[in-house]
């Protein structure tokens, strides 16, 4: 994926979600979404769809923004000392 996103792109996002205490998505202003996971971004196509059921519902939490800014800052940086 080409767009990567910053710690100011998590604080200016429109939603954050947190799905399974595993990975972060941010949603944009255009209602993208974006996933942060073992050290990367990566577009979710179809999270509205994924996220809608109600058994997917449960697996979500909504971290504060400052919450999720700690979150990447931490999972960034055991991505960097595995490489």
């Amino acid at each position: 994926m080409d767009r990567q996103f910053t710690e100011q792109d998590i604080l200016n996002a429109k939603e954050l979600c947190l799905f399974d205490n595993r990975v972060l998505y941010l949603i944009t202003e255009d209602d993208e979404a974006y996933g942060f996971t073992g050290g990367a971004w990566f577009y979710k196509s179809n999270f509205w769809d994924y996220f809608e059921s109600e058994s997917m519902l449960s697996y979500l939490s909504m971290p504060t923004k400052e919450e999720a800014v700690a979150l990447y800052r931490a999972w960034r940086n055991e991505a960097d000392m595995r490489s």
